[in-house]
């Protein structure tokens, strides 16, 4: 009805009213006057309910009559809906109900109003499975939310009942009756899905179904009880194809004679007590790879893994060189249909686990050595590869794995223009980028040996030109087990980097003004070489200042937290790792503070290294008029030794400018060389006044990377044959000593 329509139906009530008074019949029954007569308020005269007497709720037309205008049929009411006219009044329809019926419809005629009262329970399926029903007067009826029936333990099946709700039963997953032993049961594997159905204190044990049936703490054959008949290769034990499978050499005899190949130095003959000899059928090309690895045994000996021609068995030859390290595993590609024997001598009676991989065929990819065809991975991308397709070829540039022979690769990367590279080894190693394919001196970053899961190189806005990726894979976590590894390559167009992060966004320093970085906006891409053999660092950042003058120049940092390792190079020429003015490690409390005395006129680049990820660094510096240094302080200004001839250094007058490899104190260094016409014994003796520790290195040139020798003792000394040639002596002592005494001895041979 509208506000109009409301406002004539509301003037014809006055007038009625006007009339009843005139007429002195205004009682309950008294009829609306309409055009020209009396009309009910329905179609049969009955009374509106909707709250208000039936003498309101009147139209001057009544419903099924005649009209003219809706005013006609108007009677004023609301809850019994707005009526209409259409040549004849039309009853209107209740505004107060909705298609929910769940809900409690009624309407108030005082107010003009609708109610809807929700009413739950006529919306509950009587399922607490999926929780509580509820009624919303908008939308009806409602799904609740399920029950959460976790109870927080482990240990019980947790399950719910539609007519109680959440239950809670002792955990026994393959229904065998025993609950499951982790949780306190006797049941040694309660997971059906491994077969636990089937395993369960009391059972026999099975000896080749790789599972513990009777709970006895003892698998297959580990358990004396299980002795293998395949000793030899016409009794060999068929594999029935890819898998782990469980054997032993326990009661078999040695058979057969195994050299071991790449994985010694010596390729000595394996001497074993026993073999067990397994067979496997391809039915079509495949790559293929055999490990091994012992399970019970009283001495940690990797056995020996022959993998032969089916036809070859008794005799050979090896289809691959004879595998006898742990964690390394006999690989084959692109192996042709047919029948192949694999033979497992071990040097005690032993149970192990011989697993077999069978994979499509491929070819192994041109990365073991320097060549013309080498893999090109300068478009970025993924690349994998096996540690057992390759040899040892070359040392790393910046140390390796320190013991025995490491397989290494080497790829190609080629930039049509400058790019922001990235490099990551997964599993850890060694990684390095080189200039040139058969140069360490090439080297332009390495990453040394590692523990890390992933190992990263970083070069921002690396140039056009050819590089050369350098990478030696551990052999998966800790060394054992995984022979596959890969190289992620990403580049990218430069970006600019964040503030410090990089020689072109170096932060420059002024005297008395602290400047602040961020450490985890940083990557660590510009390296300090002092660092490559000692510790492994994960950010850097750049600073630079300029100085007129030489001046004694006093760099201060602090830190957030102290670091493990944190390192220090200053270069003339930014990211420089061959020729830096100074480079030294340092440990210890957060603030770090340097002094270079005397440092010539000249901008200079700080790059500071650090193993934490995050936290603040500050920087600032302080410049003082020049004091003196000694002559030898730097490694370019070594003093020469003589034969018998001590020479005496004092700490504190020295900086710290290389440190040596086997010192991790820091000290303050000073340089000596020595010329050698011939071989002659060399004996060299450093010891402190007071009896502390003294660092004593022999090296062949300035930062060299792989020193001869050194010596962190008190004394520090060194005692070889060195053959013809000039070697240098770098002599490293804290400041606090008073001073050091160093005496050469060359005696011919």
């Amino acid at each position: 009805m509208s506000r109009f329509e409301r406002g004539r139906a509301s003037t014809v009530g006055i007038l009625c009213a006007v009339a009843c008074v005139v007429l002195a019949g205004c009682g309950d029954d008294a009829p609306a006057i309409v055009d020209g007569g009396v009309a009910d308020a329905s179609a049969d005269g009955s009374a509106l309910d909707a709250g208000r007497d039936a003498s309101i709720c009147r139209a001057r037309v009544a419903v099924g009559a005649p009209c003219a205008v809706i005013s006609d049929c108007d009677d004023g009411c609301y809850c019994n809906g707005t009526e209409r006219c259409e040549g004849v009044c039309v009853a209107g329809t209740a505004p107060c109900t909705d298609p929910h019926a769940c809900t409690t419809d009624s309407c108030d005629e005082a107010v003009r109003a609708c109610a809807h009262v929700p009413d739950s329970a006529r919306c509950d399926d009587a399922d607490a499975c999926n929780g509580p029903e509820r009624c919303d007067a908008e939308r009806g009826c409602q799904p609740g939310a399920p029950p959460f029936c976790d109870d927080g333990d482990d240990c019980t099946t947790d399950t719910c009942v539609p007519a109680s709700g959440c239950v809670s039963e002792p955990r026994d997953r393959d229904g065998d009756g025993f609950g499951d032993g982790i949780c306190g049961g006797l049941d040694c594997l309660d997971d059906p899905a491994r077969g636990g159905a089937s395993v369960a204190p009391g059972r026999t044990e099975v000896c080749d179904n790789a599972l513990d049936d009777d709970c006895d703490g003892i698998t297959d054959y580990e358990s004396e009880t299980c002795l293998p008949t395949n000793d030899t290769c016409a009794r060999a034990r068929v594999l029935p194809g890819p898998g782990s499978y469980t054997a032993s050499t326990r009661g078999l005899g040695a058979s057969y004679t195994l050299a071991c190949g790449s994985s010694t130095a010596t390729g000595a003959t394996f001497e074993a007590t026993g073999d067990a000899v397994f067979r496997f059928t391809l039915r079509e090309p495949a790559d293929v790879s055999v490990a091994t690895r012992v399970t019970r045994a009283t001495l940690f000996i990797p056995p020996a893994v022959a993998l032969r021609r089916a036809e070859d068995c008794d005799t050979g030859p090896e289809l691959r060189p004879v595998v006898c390290a742990a964690g390394e595993r006999v690989r084959a590609r692109s192996l042709p249909a047919g029948e192949y024997a694999i033979v497992v001598a071990t040097e005690e009676p032993n149970a192990f686990l011989l697993t077999l991989d069978i994979g499509p065929p491929t070819i192994t990819p041109p990365i073991d050595v320097c060549a013309p065809d080498m893999l090109e991975v300068g478009g970025g991308g993924t690349f994998s590869a096996y540690r057992s397709d390759l040899s040892d070829d070359a040392e790393p540039p910046c140390g390796g794995m320190p013991s025995g022979p490491q397989p290494d690769a080497v790829y190609r990367l080629t930039l049509d223009a400058p790019k922001d590279v990235r490099i990551a080894l997964r599993n850890g190693g060694t990684l390095a980028l080189l200039g040139d394919c058969t140069d360490p001196a090439s080297t332009i970053a390495c990453a040394p040996y590692n523990f890390s899961d992933v190992l990263v190189l970083v070069r921002r806005a690396l140039p056009a030109g050819t590089y050369f990726v350098f990478a030696e894979p551990m052999p998966g976590p800790l060394g054992f087990g995984a022979d596959a590894f890969v190289l992620d390559v990403s580049v990218s167009d430069p970006v600019t980097p964040p503030r410090g992060d990089s020689c072109s966004t170096a932060i420059p320093l002024e005297p008395g003004v602290t400047e602040r970085v961020s450490l985890a906006a940083l990557e660590y891409d510009v390296g300090i070489a002092c660092t490559w053999e000692r510790t492994f660092l994960l950010r850097d950042a750049v600073f630079t200042f300029t100085t007129t003058e030489s001046l004694d120049v006093t760099l201060t940092l602090d830190g957030t937290e102290p670091s493990d390792v944190r390192a220090i190079a200053l270069t003339a020429r930014c990211g420089a790792l061959t020729d830096a003015w100074s480079c030294g490690i340092f440990d210890g409390p957060a603030r770090l503070t340097r002094t270079w005395r005397s440092l010539p006129a000249g901008t200079w680049f700080v790059n500071f290294g650090t193993s934490l990820t995050a936290g603040t660094i500050s920087a600032r510096i302080a410049l003082a008029p020049p004091t003196p240094v000694p002559v030898n302080d730097l490694c370019a200004d070594a003093l020469p030794l003589e034969n018998g001839r001590t020479v005496t250094m004092t700490p504190a007058l020295f900086s710290n400018d290389e440190t040596a490899a086997c010192d991790y104190s820091g000290g303050n260094d000073a340089f000596y060389h020595f010329t050698l016409s011939e071989p002659q014994q060399v004996d060299l003796v450093a010891s402190a006044s007071d009896g502390s520790q003294v660092a004593l290195q022999v090296q062949r040139v300035c930062g060299d990377r792989a020193p001869i020798a050194c010596a962190f003792a008190a004394p520090g000394a060194y005692s070889g044959v060195l053959e013809a040639g000039t070697y240098t002596v770098l002599v490293d002592a804290v400041a606090t000593v008073p001073t050091v005494r160093l005496t050469p001895f060359f005696t011919p041979l």
